[in-house]
C-alpha cells in the first residue's frame, strides 16, 4: 500500500501545530508583522519575581518568571518557569535578533512557536537548499532558532532535513560533525550580528551537504530484509531474560517494537509504503529507524501529539541526539559488513 497524500498531510499539519505559520515577514523582530509579531512573541517585558508557595512562603534561591499577556496586556506567571535567583532573562526582541540578519541574507521566514507555558520558544526559516538523495528521494531544509526562557538552554540553530516522502524530520547531523546546534552568543553590535548570521548559514550549509554525502553514500548501498534485522537488533537489543528476571512483558514490547520496524522497511507499515524508490537500501533501512520514532510511537492526549511533533522537529527532549546516534550506527554497520552485495 503506497502512502497516501492525506497521511502526508497530517503529518505535515501535526508539525505545524506546534507553531504560528508566518506569512510575508521582512523580518523577525521588528514590528507586529515580523516572525515574532505574528506569533504573539512581541512585548513579552519577562520579569522574575520570588517564587511564593500557596502559602506565601518563599522558595529561597528560587524564582518564577512573569510576561506582559499581549491580548489582557496584564502581567501573567509563566506555568512551570522557575529559575534561580541569579536568572536574568534575555527577551525574546534581543535573543532572535539574529533570524532579522538571517533573512536580509536570504533565508525565508516559516513560523514561529511556543511550547511548555513559554519554557521554550523556537522560529523556523527555509534556507532554499535541497537535496536529492540517489537523484530520486528528495528532502528540503530549514533552520530553526530555539531558546529555553529557564535557563535550559541559551540561543541554538539546527538545521533540520524534511524527507517529503514520509515527513520524517532529520538532523542535518552525521558522526563527524562537531555539533549537533550551533550556540548563538548574544552581542549588541550590529556588525559581530551580520558576521555571525554568515557564519550560521555558512555551517548550516556545509551541515547539509555533508548529511547529504551521508544519505548518498546509504542510497547506493543495497540492504536486504535479514541484514535490516540485523541492524535493527543491534541498535534495540533484547532485553536480558534469566530465570529469575524473565522480562516477560519488555520482550514482548521489544519484539513489536522489531516487527514494526520491519513492516517500515519492506512499505508494510500501517501508515502505508514510504519506501519511495529506495527500497532496500542502507538508507531505507535509516528512515525505517527514522519514522518509527516520529510517527509510530503513541500519544495518548494532545498535549503528548504537541510533544511528540516538537520532538520530531528535534526543539524539545533527545530524539534529535537519538537520531543523530542511529545514523552513526548505521554507517557503522555497513562499514563493517562484507555481505555479498554490499
Amino acid at each position: 500500500m503506497v502512502i497516501e497524500n492525506i497521511t502526508i498531510g497530517q503529518r505535515g499539519q501535526r508539525l505545524a501545530g506546534i507553531s504560528t505559520k508566518v506569512d510575508n515577514a521582512s523580518s523577525m523582530t521588528l514590528g507586529q508583522d515580523s516572525m515574532l509579531g505574528q506569533a504573539d512573541m512581541l512585548g513579552w517585558d519577562m520579569q522574575t519575581r520570588a517564587l511564593e508557595n500557596f502559602e506565601g512562603l518563599v522558595h529561597q534561591g528560587k524564582n518564577e518568571v512573569t510576561k506582559i499577556n499581549s491580548s489582557t496586556g496584564e502581567r501573567e506567571v509563566m506555568n512551570g518557569v522557575v529559575v534561580g535567583s541569579n536568572f536574568v532573562p534575555i527577551q525574546l526582541e534581543d535573543a532572535f535578533s539574529i533570524g532579522d540578519f538571517l533573512i536580509q541574507l536570504g533565508a525565508t521566514p516559516k513560523s514561529a512557536g511556543v511550547l511548555k507555558n513559554g519554557k521554550l520558544v523556537f522560529a523556523t526559516l527555509d534556507l532554499h537548499k535541497e537535496i536529492m538523495v540517489g537523484g530520486i528521494d528528495k528532502l528540503t531544509s530549514e533552520f530553526i532558532l530555539v531558546m529555553g526562557n529557564d535557563g535550559s538552554s541559551s540561543l541554538k540553530g539546527i538545521a533540520n532535513m524534511t524527507r517529503l516522502y514520509c515527513t520524517n524530520q532529520i538532523p542535518a547531523q552525521t558522526r563527524n560533525s562537531r555539533n549537533r546546534s550551533l550556540s548563538i552568543r548574544h552581542t549588541a553590535s550590529n556588525n559581530i550580528r551580520i558576521s555571525q548570521a554568515k557564519e550560521v548559514i555558512q555551517n548550516a550549509n556545509n551541515s547539509i551537504d555533508e548529511f547529504g554525502a551521508v544519505a548518498e553514500k546509504l542510497v547506493n548501498i543495497p540492504m536486504q530484509n535479514d541484514q535490516f534485522l540485523e541492524l535493527a537488533t543491534n541498535i534495540y537489543p533484547k532485553p536480558t531474560v534469566t530465570e529469575d528476571v524473565p522480562n516477560t512483558r519488555s520482550v514482548s514490547r521489544w519484539s513489536n517494537m522489531i516487527d514494526e520496524l520491519e513492516s517500515i522497511f519492506l512499505g508494510e507499515g500501517s501508515a502505508g509504503d514510504t519506501t519511495g524508490q529506495v527500497g532496500n537500501t542502507a538508507w531505507c533501512g535509516y528512515n525505517a529507524l527514522t519514522e518509527r520514532i516520529d510517527w509510530y510511537r503513541a500519544s495518548k492526549s494532545t498535549d503528548n501529539s504537541s510533544l511528540r511533533s516538537a520532538q520530531a522537529l528535534g526543539v524539545v527532549g533527545q530524539t534529535g541526539k537519538n537520531k543523530i546516534n542511529i545514523l552513526s550506527q548505521v554507517e557503522q554497520f555497513v562499514d563493517d559488513k562484507t555481505y555479498v552485495g554490499y
